[in-house]
């Protein structure tokens, strides 16, 4: 799980202080990574895409020597 707080080159805008934004998520939140974009300038993209690719895990397939029966 993360936050994501995106469009934040708007926050000048709209009076959104986004530093303050992160911590009130993160006293909530305290152990949710939280990224703040912008698609316009990229701020935030690169450290937001290395965690994702971080989380993508390939699957495991177990073996069983007994077949699973599901009912």
């Amino acid at each position: 799980d993360c936050v994501v707080i995106t469009k934040t080159d708007l926050s000048p805008y709209l009076k959104v202080n986004v530093e303050q934004l992160k911590a009130n998520i993160r006293q909530i939140c305290p152990n949710v990574p939280v990224f703040a974009l912008s698609a316009e300038t990229g701020d935030g993209l690169p450290d937001w895409l290395d965690w994702i690719q971080n989380q993508l895990t390939t699957p495991v397939i177990s073996r069983r020597d007994e077949p699973v029966i599901v009912s």
